[in-house]
């Protein structure tokens, strides 16, 4: 029986708009990265794009020795898929010890597309509140930037929001989606389902 440990999503949206979704697995025991793809039409009359591919990553947990080897094969991935934006939901670490590890990590994200993360329940319980400092140290690298019950406009009216870890009750969507145009697309990232029902009709996907 093969046994499914821990997610690393790899979600590519690709306006309409159509958006391609890969989902990433690592499978124990042989840790193989396996992409799924899903696409997606939706139509936004504000929207001037056709097409914009996302890649979506989730749960690296920097600091657990289970992880290490496939890293470097999750950058190759990404870089063959050849994203517009890379979005990371959360979880980046399982220790603080390793949070340079994870800043290197995204910095080489970042060289291939930008990079939009927020926060999961791990960064919270590994650095308390040295994550704020984290995200200076993240969002000093070019192309990136970590969303804290905030937004983004990365095409003209296309909006990336993110929250701050609904499990451990640190998001405000309300403040995230605040100064959004109308009729615009939108985007949310979140680290757990727990704010799925608070976002329904509010937001076009949930990532």
């Amino acid at each position: 029986m093969v046994k499914i440990s821990r997610r690393i999503l790899l979600g590519l949206l690709t306006s309409s708009i159509t958006i391609p979704l890969l989902d990433l697995y690592i499978i124990e025991p042989e840790f193989i990265v396996a992409v799924t793809r899903i696409e997606l039409n939706i139509k936004k009359r504000s929207l001037k794009l056709e097409k914009y591919r996302i890649v979506h990553i989730s749960d690296t947990h920097f600091g657990s020795s289970k992880f290490r080897t496939i890293y470097d094969i999750v950058l190759n991935t990404v870089k063959q898929l050849n994203p517009d934006l890379t979005v990371y939901t959360g979880d980046l670490i399982s220790r603080g010890a390793f949070l340079y590890e994870a800043i290197n990590f995204v910095e080489k994200l970042s060289s291939i597309s930008q990079v939009c993360a927020v926060w999961g329940n791990w960064d919270h319980w590994s650095l308390g509140e040295d994550i704020l400092a984290f995200k200076g140290l993240l969002e000093s690298i070019d192309n990136v930037c970590v969303l804290v019950n905030e937004n983004i406009e990365v095409e003209d009216n296309f909006y990336i929001v993110g929250v701050d870890d609904p499990y451990t009750m640190h998001d405000r969507l309300d403040r995230a989606l605040h100064g959004i145009k109308e009729d615009s697309m939108i985007v949310l990232l979140t680290h757990s389902p727990e704010i799925v029902d608070k976002a329904a009709n509010r937001v076009d996907i949930i990532l």
